[in-house]
């Protein structure tokens, strides 16, 4: 890794996140939803050291709140395999237009339950929603019942 190397960052959540920073001193502020750029090796530290912005719930990358945009990253932190297929689980808009592009109820609230978990999850699913127009009630009774926020407004 060159320690020039510049990654791009995206904050995944709809609040500022802060962490330290390992290699060097001071803090990293990431506003909300925004994209940032920050060495290689720092990326790597945070990732080593169990940063749970970046691992995520599971210490592979999923459900993490900072989305790595560098494949060849991810691969090497193990949250992602060229050779079995899988991919980072994280929330991203093409992920939520096929969440909201269900058919049916019963697998909406499948897909719901298995890809929406956190809070930054959560109020991201809650403000695609409000931002679509959902208008099914089916959906945001449910919506409104998993996240705990509610939908007010969203016709």
């Amino acid at each position: 890794m060159a320690e020039n190397t510049k990654v791009k960052l995206k904050n995944l959540t709809s609040w500022i996140l802060t962490f330290k920073r390992i290699n060097a001193v001071g803090d990293v502020v990431m506003p909300p939803n925004s994209i940032i750029t920050l060495s290689e090796d720092e990326v790597m530290a945070q990732i080593y050291n169990g940063n749970k912005l970046f691992v995520g719930d599971d210490g592979k990358g999923s459900h993490a709140r900072i989305f790595i945009d560098n494949e060849n990253l991810r691969i090497n932190a193990e949250f992602e395999s060229k050779n079995t297929g899988k991919t980072q689980e994280v929330l991203t808009d093409k992920v939520l237009k096929e969440i909201f592009d269900e058919k049916t109820l019963t697998k909406f609230k499948e897909t719901v339950k298995s890809k929406v978990k956190t809070q930054a999850e959560k109020l991201k699913v809650v403000e695609y929603a409000k931002k679509s127009k959902l208008n099914d009630h089916d959906k945001i009774e449910f919506l409104e019942k998993h996240t705990g926020f509610k939908l007010a407004n969203s016709k």
